[in-house]
């Protein structure tokens, strides 16, 4: 059946009697030069973003290693120690001590920390992370050409619609820690194989299993991206039947096939959402996002893309929201471009479908209003999908993923038909093209730093502590987590009262921080503690069954900390390898005698 459309054809779904849109099958196959070629361009360009931390990629690490940093380091440690020692892959305790954590709630990326455990076991999680920051945008890269490469002909045009989606806005927002969010290889993957189940292989059953086995495994990753993309097909789904609705009558036959991929899905996930939702320390729902996106994001760049970082407005001042959830620029060049993509392709069916996805895209980024950074006040039309579950704890923001796969998939038509000149305005477009490209540059990841991980963490004394419960202070929380990180460099030796990760207090609540423990209340207070207070944090401690309390002076906060230690356990700790360690196990609970320090501030 032919289309109507010059250079745009069509297919008849088997069985179905639907006309879809048929992915474009090149002249000639791609060639392996050209896949090379493209592979080394995305290389150096990741090389390039991450040159400082290359310096050292042992002990350096994007953001001084703190924050999501270390949480994910922390993540790469526990796995890789789950698997040599025969423990629960999906529980842990060793933070948050005595409740734990379910790893099922958190970004744990078990598929790669399985992976890397060779080298998180050899070159500590520091190294590990490093890998796969540098190689995750390339990976992602090279699978948006493959995916490409069956709707575009030329070699530039694939290599301009990859690097799009491999080093996008989404993906720059996110190289200073969201590993989730910049490894996203089986996106493309998806969405090619989605096409074969859908019109290109009907037929073909394996096919659709081999899609349920890429979204589990994509699910193990990051359970976000699925759902994001979820609702982007349902979106685009929507538009391809809008002008046609007589055609949804004709889905039927596909049902089947769609089935399996997600009958072979949940199969494979069966135990593993069992242990999310039914397990132990499971979380009763997510609390919803403060990350909503503003209009102003449209054109305005993010510190995280090399424009933006050339002023020194901070992004709170500018965008109204955090550096990590800035994902939803598209900018000038590329919004001329998609207008006149769109009116000169109006006839295009598909053109139509992945612009249009683009639009509501964005609008679903706007959020619905809400509170904190991000809020913007704006009242969704289909504000009832943010109550969803699932859906209701994912950031608005982060349908920016929807909204520069979509762009990436136009910008390679424009240079598919710069190539081929068949455009009047072969010039302007082609200025455009570049002009796009240059504003989605990223920037370095900022503050690559040192992660200062002290000695005795690094050099196996650590040990000592093997299978105790440790206060290690400064006690880890959102902002500033590097006690995981320390943790995880010497190989999770011992427990760790707090952590930051979504969990549950002993109360069942949901925290991301865990209560604060008895020596950082006690330099807290205000004033010179008292006899009692300081029995009550001895006291705490005991009955919390802690055996040592470690403190890492990196600041005045550090030594605010170990005064309150030598207050609340009678006396200096001993220094061990830039740590100051004291022992609590069998000390009274309150010693006569007892003479509480004043701690500065």
């Amino acid at each position: 059946m032919k289309s109507a459309h010059r250079g745009h054809k069509h297919v008849v779904g088997a069985s179905a009697g639907l006309v879809m849109p048929q992915a474009r099958v090149p002249r000639t196959p791609p060639r392996r030069r050209g896949g090379l070629w493209a592979a080394l361009s995305y290389i150096g360009l990741s090389v390039w973003l991450f040159r400082r931390v290359l310096v050292d990629p042992v002990s350096r690490a994007p953001l001084g290693g703190g924050g999501d940093v270390a949480q994910m380091c922390w993540f790469l440690a526990r796995t890789a120690r789950a698997v040599t020692h025969g423990q629960n892959l999906f529980v842990a305790h060793e933070i948050n001590a005595p409740v734990g954590v379910n790893l099922m709630w958190n970004t744990a990326m078990l598929p790669v920390g399985v992976l890397m455990s060779p080298v998180t076991l050899r070159w500590g999680p520091i190294t590990s992370f490093n890998i796969m920051m540098l190689l995750a945008p390339v990976a992602t890269a090279i699978s948006g050409r493959w995916w490409l490469s069956r709707h575009v002909d030329s070699e530039f045009a694939r290599w301009v619609g990859g690097a799009a989606i491999g080093f996008s806005p989404f993906v720059s927002a996110h190289l200073g820690g969201h590993l989730n969010f910049v490894l996203l290889p089986l996106v493309p993957v998806i969405l090619r194989l989605l096409e074969d189940v859908l019109w290109r292989h009907p037929q073909s059953l394996p096919r659709a299993a081999v899609l349920g086995l890429v979204l589990a495994v994509q699910a193990l990753l990051s359970e976000e991206v699925v759902i994001l993309l979820a609702v982007g097909l349902g979106l685009a789904a929507v538009l391809f039947f809008v002008r046609q609705p007589r055609d949804v009558v004709r889905v039927g036959p596909l049902l089947p096939r769609l089935g399996v991929a997600a009958g072979v899905a949940t199969l494979l996930l069966a135990w593993l959402l069992a242990v999310q939702l039914l397990g132990p320390d499971r979380v009763s729902g997510v609390d919803p996002s403060a990350h909503h996106a503003q209009l102003r994001d449209l054109v305005v760049p993010s510190t995280r893309l090399a424009l933006g970082s050339l002023s020194e407005t901070t992004e709170l001042e500018r965008r109204g929201t955090s550096r990590f959830e800035d994902a939803t620029y598209v900018g000038a060049p590329a919004l001329l471009l998609l207008a006149g993509t769109v009116v000169g392709w109006w006839g295009r069916r598909a053109v139509r479908v992945a612009a249009g996805t683009a639009v509501l895209a964005f609008v679903l980024a706007l959020g619905n209003g809400g509170q904190g950074s991000g809020a913007t006040g704006f009242t969704h039309p289909a504000g009832f999908l943010f109550a969803v579950p699932g859906l209701s704890s994912v950031a608005p923001q982060r349908f920016g993923l929807v909204l520069d796969v979509c762009l990436a998939w136009l910008l390679a038509q424009v240079c598919e038909a710069l190539v081929r000149r068949r455009q009047r305005v072969l010039i302007p477009a082609g200025a455009l093209v570049a002009a796009m490209l240059v504003s989605w540059m990223p920037a370095s990841p900022e503050q690559q730093v040192d992660a200062a991980v002290p000695a005795f963490f690094t050099s196996g004394a650590a040990t000592s502590l093997a299978g105790q419960t440790v206060v290690l202070l400064p006690a880890p929380h959102r902002s500033d987590d590097r006690a995981m990180l320390y943790q995880a460099v010497a190989g999770l030796p011992f427990r760790m009262l707090g952590g930051y990760a979504l969990t549950v207090d002993r109360r069942g609540r949901q925290v991301s921080d865990a209560p604060a423990d008895p020596v950082t209340q006690l330099a807290g207070a205000p004033g010179t503690p008292t006899v009692a207070q300081v029995c009550a944090a001895r006291r705490a401690l005991v009955n919390d069954g802690v055996d040592a309390v470690a403190v890492v002076r990196h600041d005045d906060a550090g030594g605010r900390l170990a005064t309150a230690a030598a207050t609340v356990l009678g006396g200096p700790g001993r220094e061990l390898r830039g740590v100051e360690l004291w022992h609590v196990r069998g000390q009274s609970p309150c010693p006569t005698g007892l003479r509480p320090r004043l701690i500065r501030r």
